[in-house]
């Protein structure tokens, strides 16, 4: 603080602020000068630098003055416009509790009694690079010009202005690649980046409020849809980026399991029920993005059943209608390769049985069938409970009707007369007759 009755010397480009203790008014002075400092006044600040503000710069100040501005003046666009007001005191008036935004005035200038820069002295311009959005937030009512290039919908490369009036509260985008000049009106909530989608990947997205995407689609808030196209995609601002859907590989021994979360038609033009299950393969892509409208149940892994193998399906989706059979059996046999559809169980998968001459198999039926006799070839009506026999040599696959009673070896055999006896079909006089003629024949 400078004494009183003494001389302050103010180099050029520099300022200082004298209260007057009279009349309590601040004045601002300017160099070069040689002040005298009179006995009821004192330096309250200074002397400072003036305030110059480089190309592609800009600084908020706090409480600025009030400036008139006659209309035809010439006006240069690195200096300060207008002349500032005094009151009836010859103090400079000030718009208390308001900012104003200074940029690129490479002609020194003072701040005014009242006025202050906010947060740091002199700041740079955003720039806003390819792929990248200001997220902006309206503080007050305004009207905003922006060039029609940076319209999310607009493909125009002109710098022609579009005018649109903003509201407190209202939220957009200021895209790149650009410069973005502040106003005081308007708050820079953060910076998005663009979210690239790579081959076999598609971008969730959700909105937030009802709004138009970008392929002219009307959407509902809440509403959810996937974006597959391969490339940058910078979200709008009513959009919020749930997730990145990952692709399935299928290859020709997997398969998804899907289940419809309401009615749709698929990627492939099927219709879809809410609640449907339905099984996509390799037939149908190489590759599956799920939508919004259907989940995966799992992974289904290929069956193979080799040419002496067989398999009893539980519940077997009929093919015409392509539901599913409660309570059903379907009994498939090898060779074939296939995926258990939705709904479907898979039994033991067991080998055909296989007799030799000598072997012989019980069986009963356990529900009503028509059967042919292995022996005479003739249809043969089966009902509940009927035994019979089945000689080899043969391959049997029991059909589902038919329950496996036993498996016996004949005790009597002469393999040079393919001859084979069996107890069950000779009483027990003749069995014992044919024993000892089958013991003669072979001591001979």
């Amino acid at each position: 603080m400078a004494a009183r009755n003494s001389l302050i010397r103010v180099p050029p480009f520099s300022y200082l602020h004298i209260l007057d203790s009279n009349s309590n008014v601040t004045r601002l002075e300017t160099g070069p000068a040689t002040i005298l400092i009179k006995e009821h006044e004192r330096v309250v600040l200074g002397p400072e630098k003036m305030i110059v503000i480089p190309p592609r710069h800009y600084c908020i100040v706090e409480n600025p003055v009030v400036r008139e501005y006659t209309k035809g003046a010439p006006a240069s666009p690195h200096a300060l416009a207008g002349v500032v007001v005094m009151d009836k005191f010859g103090q400079a008036k000030l718009r208390h509790g308001d900012f104003e935004i200074r940029e690129e005035i490479t002609e020194p200038f003072p701040l005014y009694p009242g006025e202050r820069i906010q947060g740091s002295n002199i700041q740079p311009f955003k720039v806003v690079p390819h792929n990248a959005a200001l997220k902006l937030c309206a503080l007050r009512d305004f009207e905003d010009t922006t060039p029609a290039h940076n319209h999310p919908k607009s493909s125009s490369s002109s710098n022609t202005q579009v005018n649109k009036y903003r509201t407190a509260g209202e939220e957009w985008l200021f895209y790149g690649p650009a410069t973005y000049k502040p106003r005081v009106e308007v708050e820079v909530m953060e910076m998005k980046h663009a979210v690239t989608i790579l081959p076999n990947q598609a971008l969730k997205l959700q909105a937030v409020r009802d709004c138009t995407d970008h392929r002219g689609v009307h959407r509902k808030a809440g509403e959810m849809w996937l974006v597959r196209e391969e490339g940058a995609y910078m979200p709008l601002i009513e959009e919020v980026v749930v997730e990145v859907v990952q692709g399935r590989v299928l290859s020709d021994r997997t398969a998804l399991h899907m289940r419809g979360l309401r009615t749709f038609t698929d990627q492939f033009g099927r219709d879809r029920k809410r609640g449907e299950e339905w099984l996509y393969t390799s037939a149908d892509s190489e590759t599956i993005i799920p939508s919004v409208n259907e989940e995966v149940v799992g992974e289904v892994s290929l069956v193979t059943l080799g040419p002496r193998e067989y398999c009893v399906l539980e519940n077997p989706v009929d093919d015409a209608t392509g539901r599913p059979q409660p309570g059903g059996r379907k009994l498939v046999r090898g060779e074939c390769r296939f995926f258990l559809k939705p709904g479907e169980r898979l039994g033991q998968v067991q080998n055909v049985l296989v007799l030799g001459a000598e072997e012989m198999l019980q069986v009963m039926a356990l529900e009503p069938f028509e059967d042919v006799d292995t022996t005479t070839g003739a249809r043969v009506v089966r009902r509940p409970g009927t035994r019979w026999t089945i000689t080899g040599p043969r391959e049997y696959l029991p059909p589902l009707e038919v329950k496996v009673i036993g498996k016996h070896v004949a005790p009597i055999k002469v393999e040079a007369m393919n001859l084979y006896v069996f107890p069950h079909q000779i009483s027990l006089a003749a069995w014992l007759a044919v024993a000892v003629v089958v013991l003669a024949i072979m001591l001979n």
